[in-house]
């Protein structure tokens, strides 16, 4: 008998903690399933259902940037590359080139117009979670088709305004818009590219480049590319910036500018002249003049019209982007129009 009352005993006493124990499990479930529901329902009672609304939207901004940025500064300033051939492809991914050939390739509007093509493409995934708010027979349908990101990188922030027409349907009938939604990430991306965009490509000076403020890391690529990497190693954001450079003519050769012979006019005579240049390095030149007179645009080419007659010495020029040059004088004799 007094086996059989300890075993009755045992077997409550484990049924009791089976209880506890699946209601404790239950009770985790809740809690872990469904934190953002209560948050929310706490958003509503004390912020209403537009406030409540407006918050969750604009967190959702937050959460859907921030990796982002990560994503955008590892691939050297870009999410989208435009053209293959101006970044470079590794084994771990894409690499932007900062530099190459003398063209660069760091773009702040090419960084702010990929963040907001990221937002646009990967918010609904975040904003999915409106049935939060179905729960509490609130009704929230957006209009995507219309909606437009706008992202400004500052210094020490990443400004954002979101437009997104969003419908309101309460419980009680009432309805509700939404179109504006703003919010500002603290980052030091902005800082960071300014720092990137100081540096002389493409010969830099390892003391300047290991005296930046930033964990600095280089990885030569090949013969003509380098990788250099930049981090902030903080708990609270540790940014990594990478980035190519490529340099296929290391020897910079100077262009040549094609003879230009002096040149006589007359008052309302048009001078039409494209200038050529000879570059062994194949870089991309750019042409210029010393004279307000007689202008020539980048790409060298003369296309104006002889108002002031006189006596000319003008400077053309053309470089190389690499600190390589060639100008020529050339002496311009203006006469007075023919009258008839």
């Amino acid at each position: 008998m007094l086996k059989r009352g300890q075993v009755t005993i045992f077997l409550v006493v484990g049924i009791v903690i089976l209880l506890l124990a699946g209601l404790f499990f239950y009770l985790f479930g809740r809690l872990t399933e469904a934190p953002l529901e209560v948050e929310e329902e706490e958003a509503v009672k004390y912020l209403g259902v537009a406030g409540s609304v407006q918050s969750f939207v604009e967190k959702c901004m937050e959460d859907t940037l921030d990796p982002a940025i990560y994503l955008l500064a590892i691939q050297g300033g870009v999410i989208y590359p435009k053209e293959n051939n101006l970044i470079l492809l590794t084994d771990h991914g894409l690499v932007n080139y900062a530099w190459m050939n003398g063209i660069d390739g760091i773009s702040r509007e090419k960084m702010e117009e990929d963040l907001a093509t990221y937002l646009e493409k990967n918010i609904d995934f975040c904003l999915g979670r409106f049935e939060t708010f179905e729960k509490q027979d609130i009704l929230v349908t957006p209009n995507y088709k219309n909606m437009d990101a706008q992202i400004t990188i500052q210094k020490s922030a990443i400004r954002t305004k979101l437009t997104l027409p969003l419908r309101l349907l309460l419980s009680n009938g009432d309805e509700q818009s939404l179109d504006t939604f703003s919010t500002q990430l603290s980052s030091s991306l902005g800082t960071m590219v300014e720092v990137i965009e100081a540096l002389q490509f493409p010969d830099l000076s390892p003391e300047d480049f290991f005296s930046l403020p930033y964990q600095p890391a280089v990885l030569p690529f090949d013969e003509s590319v380098v990788i250099y990497s930049l981090s902030k190693n903080e708990p609270d954001e540790p940014l990594n910036f990478m980035f190519a450079v490529r340099n296929d003519f290391p020897e910079n050769k100077p262009p040549q500018l094609a003879f230009i012979p002096d040149q006589t006019f007359r008052v309302g005579d048009r001078w039409q002249e494209e200038l050529i240049s000879d570059d062994p390095d194949q870089d991309i030149l750019r042409y210029s003049s010393d004279s307000d007179e007689f202008t020539i645009t980048e790409d060298g080419t003369i296309d104006l019209e002889i108002t002031t007659a006189g006596i000319f010495d003008v400077t053309f020029t053309v470089e190389d982007g690499r600190n390589g040059k060639d100008e020529q004088e050339v002496s311009i004799l203006v006469l007075e129009k023919n009258e008839k």
